[in-house]
């Protein structure tokens, strides 16, 4: 649960889960990210369990996206540090978060809006063999996501 703090704009956790709640897949841990002079995150604690679903919300320019960036390896934290099943990581490209098992979805309804749930998912990280895509790969990949979040979502839409 969030909450968004009046003198700052972010948005401030709630009190911490007791110590024998299940590990976090991932947690940032006093993770700031600043663009110049602009201070776009500021000591961020964040939990997020596996299998969870999470919203950030806040007005623009409250850091919502820079967050999902540094998670996800678009950016890096000029402090603080982020975890993944309990590991610190560093990620210098979303290649990299991805290989950790950590990707976003842009929050645009279809990044391209001729394009299949599926190709716009794993739009960047398509599986290749050969050097073409393998669509029966990309669609195992996409039904296990499914899977795993609960969603049901025809991927051909």
């Amino acid at each position: 649960m969030w909450t968004s703090s009046p003198r700052s704009g972010m948005a401030d956790p709630q009190p911490a889960e007791p110590a024998h709640a299940e590990r976090a897949h991932v947690e940032l841990r006093g993770v700031s990210k600043r663009f110049g002079s602009t201070q776009a995150v500021h000591c961020a604690d964040i939990v997020i369990r596996r299998g969870s679903i999470h919203g950030l919300v806040g007005e623009n320019g409250a850091g919502k996206s820079t967050v999902g960036k540094v998670i996800a390896g678009v950016h890096t934290a000029d402090s603080g540090t982020v975890f993944v099943d309990g590991r610190p990581c560093r990620f210098r490209s979303p290649r990299q978060a991805f290989s950790a098992g950590i990707t976003t979805i842009a929050q645009e309804l279809a990044l391209v809006p001729d394009r299949s749930v599926i190709d716009n998912v794993f739009l960047g990280v398509e599986s290749t063999r050969w050097g073409f895509v393998d669509r029966g790969d990309t669609l195992r990949r996409f039904e296990a996501l499914i899977e795993r979040s609960g969603i049901s979502i025809d991927g051909d839409a």
